[in-house]
């Protein structure tokens, strides 16, 4: 293609899917600026096409059009604007048929996912564990031809005309209860297509309620189709003058959606609508699921949904539930979505965003897609799971826990740890560790006692589980998914073995649990505990008063001054390239620090990093000591616990530093943040997704998009930003 292609992409139907469309437009304009792009979509949604700066051309397909006949016709008129290129986002046979009559030079579609959505519906074990976006599903066509692009967010465009009228009639809905004139305005989208998907009328009545009790402006938005359940709630609330209603046309509830401070909806279209204008959701799903992709990418958002074992039961949703007794919607609690919204409407108005593993800066924000917060919560017991059947928590005796293999890991699995020693009291726990995390686990005051496996090959296995049975363990946790894990503690004679089923080792498990989708992995471990056992996501590395003396020794010795700021750098990642930010730009970045914040700074790593922080080093020239393969873990975390700020990859030493109570900027390649942040106080993520990520790889089979994108300029903004954050950023100030 020239630089200045004709380009249609179609998406016909539903409301939902051409907002989500509205990406691929975006991601052209900015590969192809001087490009000509035209959308098709049925008349009834082509409003939610105007205004935008990426689209040069709408053409609505009328009903007339949408009959067989009426497809040549079209088509005829298509084909005289002669495209370049044909993007099909619905890939049905109308569509397909379409395309083959335009005849462009090129004709790209996209995965439908019908064979694994369908599948997971019939084999709920086949539901996949973190379902790419719908979104990325629209751009792996334009990824085919163009290699990896920006997964950008969908967006629907207001006028400033359309914004005034929507501020003109919300200064309306301020009740007599609300905090002030300009107080929160919260929107309540009670509609769906499907009635398994509608949280029902009574249920929305409620929260409206609440919110106004609150001090909080209500308004309730609806299009023709929801103008039944709009009824209803009408004759719920007609006592509350504060709950105002409109029913219109889609461009003027986006106008009204837009001005609002947050938006509580269904799985519908209207959810996709409140987010594309740039309105916080919080989204309740009933009989669909979040795994399907059709969730709002946006971190300020949440997902409220619960897990039975008859969901999903549709692709789509239904009008009746198999069931007849609408338990996925019924159990959602009014206090429950309460909470979230009260939550929602407090981090919007703060001066950043505060996830549980941290604060990223609204700097870090970008118009990329996101993964939002997910309230969920099983609204029924599994047959199996962490409630520890067959005997539950021994009385006496002795439990052994296999932890992960990487460092990381083994750092995010320190909440459950400490959860299971305060589950556990009077018990003796011991922990059965690799030797390259081994030291992690030494001085933590939840083990009794670490078990380190030694030896190559089957040796240190074979030794460990004779250690094993000489122990007489009557429980055993497996947190590693791997099948020898399992099979360890078999081979070492534990009487029982709690794990995550998979991976052809259901037959070991004595209690198999089935991981809960869309936590973080800390949040994960978690679900391997007895109920009860809470988790504290705070738990972290404890440094004495002896790591950092020698932490002060062993800075001293490398010529680090006394009373300076000091900056840990870690460019290394054992995983592969595809987690490792470009050599140049980490040296840019010390540059940055050294020259223009007056830092010093230590680069760190493992043994094999040492020729890569050398060169770093040598390039970056005066105010940076390479400690790269000279320091243990524990004085990691200790140097770190005396920093005024860490960067590095998506890596253990990052999670080591940020459980040490460091601040951590982190960059994220092909991993997904989400599930692998590093817990701390202060975490800024900066991470530019693109249209395959995550994708998990250990080498990337394009350009390393996802991590050449990020400069050091911006970096560097976030190291300051997140320094500043420290109650004392000198060197030795928090000892």
């Amino acid at each position: 293609m020239g630089a200045s292609p004709r380009i249609l992409v179609i998406r016909l139907s539903s409301l939902g899917d051409v907002v989500l469309a509205t990406s691929v437009p975006a991601v052209l304009k900015s590969e192809f600026p001087g490009a000509r792009v035209a959308f098709l979509t049925k008349d009834a949604f082509a409003e939610v096409l105007g205004n935008n700066p990426n689209i040069d051309q709408t053409i609505p397909l009328t009903a007339s059009e949408s009959s067989f006949s009426g497809l040549f016709r079209i088509a005829r008129r298509l084909k005289v604007e002669r495209f370049d290129l044909v993007i099909d986002l619905q890939a049905n046979p109308r569509t397909i048929l379409l395309c083959a009559l335009i005849s462009p030079r090129r004709c790209v579609r996209a995965d439908r996912d019908s064979l694994v959505r369908h599948g997971a519906v019939r084999f709920k074990s086949l539901l996949p564990r973190r379902g790419r976006h719908v979104v990325q599903r629209y751009l792996a066509p334009v990824q085919k031809l163009l290699g990896p692009v920006p997964a950008l967010k969908p967006q629907m465009f207001v006028a400033e005309g359309e914004k005034e009228s929507a501020r003109q009639f919300l200064r309306c809905v301020q009740g007599p209860s609300a905090r002030s004139a300009d107080g929160p305005t919260v929107a309540i989208c009670p509609g769906a297509r499907w009635k398994t998907k509608v949280w029902g009328a009574g249920s929305m009545s409620l929260l409206a309620k609440a919110l106004v009790r609150a001090g909080y402006g209500v308004l309730v938005l609806g299009g023709e189709a929801d103008e039944a359940i709009l009824r209803e709630m009408k004759s719920l609330c007609e006592n509350e003058k504060a709950v105002r209603f409109h029913t219109g046309g889609l461009r003027t509830i986006a106008a009204l959606m837009s001005q609002c401070d947050c938006v509580v909806s269904n799985d519908s279209g209207l959810m996709h609508m409140a987010y594309a204008v740039g309105t916080p959701v919080v989204a309740i799903f009933g009989s669909t699921t979040p795994e399907f992709g059709f969730y709002p990418p946006d971190s300020r958002s949440t997902v409220i949904s619960k897990s039975f074992q008859c969901k999903p039961c549709d692709v789509h949703g239904k009008n009746e539930c198999p069931k007849g007794d609408f338990r996925c919607m019924n159990s959602v609690e009014v206090s429950e979505v309460m909470d979230v919204v009260d939550a929602t409407l407090k981090r919007a108005s703060g001066r950043g965003e505060r996830t549980p593993r941290g604060v990223v800066s609204r700097e870090a924000r970008s118009l990329r897609i996101e993964s939002p917060r997910f309230v969920l919560g099983e609204g029924e017991p599994a047959p199996s799971g962490n409630a520890w059947g067959g005997g539950g928590v021994p009385s006496q005796g002795s439990i052994v826990v296999r932890v992960p293999n990487w460092v990381g890991d083994v750092v995010m699995a320190y909440p459950a740890l400490g959860a299971l020693r305060n589950c556990t009291r009077g018990l003796r726990i011991v922990a059965v560790a690799h030797e390259r995390v081994a030291s992690l686990l030494e001085s933590a005051p939840f083990m009794d006692e670490v078990l380190v496996i030694k030896g190559k090959g089957v040796v240190g296995p074979v030794r460990t589980a004779r250690a094993l049975r000489a122990g007489r363990f009557a429980l055993g946790i497996v947190m590693p998914d791997s099948f020898s894990s399992a099979f360890l503690f078999r081979l070492g004679g534990v009487k029982r073995i709690v794990g995550f089923r998979g991976e052809m080792r259901n037959a070991f498990l004595r209690t198999g649990v089935s991981k809960k989708n869309w936590c973080h992995l800390s949040e994960q471990y978690a679900q391997l505990l007895p109920r009860g056992c809470e988790i504290d996501r705070k738990v972290g590395l404890q440094v004495s008063h002896d790591g950092v003396s020698r932490a002060r020794k062993i800075l001293e010795e490398a010529g680090v001054w006394e009373n300076t700021k000091l900056a840990i750098v870690a460019p290394g990642a054992s995983y592969g390239e595809t987690k490792r930010w470009p050599e140049e730009r980490y040296t840019d970045l010390v540059r940055l620090l050294v020259e223009k914040a007056q830092f010093q700074v230590i680069l760190v790593g493992n043994l094999a990093d040492e020729e890569l922080c050398a060169r770093i080093a040598r390039k970056a020239g005066r105010s940076t000591v390479n400690l790269s393969g000279q320091t243990t873990l524990p004085d990691l975390a200790a140097i770190a616990s005396i920093a005024s700020v860490f960067v590095g990859n998506d890596s253990g030493a990052a999670h080591v530093a940020a459980a040490s109570g460091c601040p951590v900027v982190v960059v994220v390649g092909s991993s997904d943040p989400s599930w692998t942040a590093p817990n701390g106080d202060i975490v800024d993520v900066i991470y530019e997704r693109v249209s395959c990520s995550p994708c998990f790889l250990k080498k990337c089979p394009y350009d390393l998009r996802c991590l050449s994108q990020i400069d050091a300029e911006r970096v560097y903004r976030a190291a300051i930003g997140a320094s500043r954050e420290r109650r004392s950023d000198r060197y030795g100030g928090n000892s």
